[in-house]
């Protein structure tokens, strides 16, 4: 499992809520990585585009891809 930190040194868990460069809470999510490690992410998908399509997958972005500049917790 990967550990992230946010740009306040808080220590950011699965269900936290955080803030992605001051844009709107997102929740965050555990995930698995494309090697089958465990790993947080947070809503890649369109939700409108889910509420139609049955058979699509909700995909995420893995907290890797972001600076922890980036990331802040939100209390």
């Amino acid at each position: 499992m990967y550990n992230y930190i946010d740009k306040y040194n808080n220590p950011i868990n699965a269900n936290a809520m955080i803030s992605v460069s001051g844009g709107k809470p997102e929740k965050v999510y555990s995930i698995t990585d494309q090697f089958g490690r465990e790993d947080l992410g947070i809503n890649a998908s369109n939700e409108e585009y889910l509420r139609y399509h049955s058979g699509a997958v909700r995909e995420y972005y893995s907290l890797s891809n972001f600076d922890c500049l980036e990331l802040e917790v939100m209390s």
